[in-house]
């Protein structure tokens, strides 16, 4: 009850100070509530955690009620509930946040990155060297592959081919790529 309190009030200051995130909201995804908030959220959260103590490290998803954890025994990541229990085995070398609105999140096994939904089913194949988040063209997302930059949807779909040196991200709706010593806009 008390996080509810504190979700609702942040949400009706950013509403009066004209940020209305209402629009945005995916009900699955909450990263916007933690990113735009300025109460540290997260560590309001995993501090109520009985459990937390168990794991090399305890962080928010941006999924309900979903944690990203890490082993102290192998260091590897996976997915636990509220309750502690494994929704996705620890075994994955690195895990990042869930992605709004795509709600898969980018992790790493043996050496190549790939994406995951919240069931631990791939999304993205594990065959990429690298990624970046880019928020341009409805969420795809920048991956590198044998030293090229392309990128992928969230089904795992090229949506840009791999020709590019480099991909520089600025801001939510421009993706700057490289592509022999010259840059552009996609």
């Amino acid at each position: 009850m008390k996080q509810y309190i504190i979700y609702v009030a942040i949400l009706i200051s950013n509403i009066m100070m004209g940020q209305d995130y209402l629009g945005r909201n995916n009900y699955n995804c909450r990263g916007w509530l933690y990113i735009h908030s300025s109460a540290n959220i997260a560590a309001m959260e995993i501090a109520e955690l009985q459990w937390r103590e168990k794991y090399k490290s305890v962080d928010v998803s941006f999924l309900e009620g979903i944690y990203i954890v890490q082993s102290i025994k192998t260091s590897k990541y996976g997915l636990v509930d509220r309750n502690n229990k494994v929704v996705v085995p620890l075994r994955y070398e690195d895990l990042s946040t869930f992605e709004c609105p795509s709600n898969i999140a980018w992790a790493k096994e043996n050496g190549k990155w790939g994406a995951i939904n919240s069931k631990g089913k791939i999304a993205v194949p594990f065959v990429y060297d690298n990624f970046k988040i880019s928020y341009a063209d409805g969420n795809p997302f920048c991956v590198q592959q044998n030293n090229k930059w392309g990128r992928v949807n969230e089904k795992g779909e090229i949506v840009t081919p791999f020709q590019y040196d480099e991909v520089i991200l600025t801001g939510y709706m421009t993706t700057f790529l490289k592509k022999d010593h010259k840059m552009g806009r996609y």
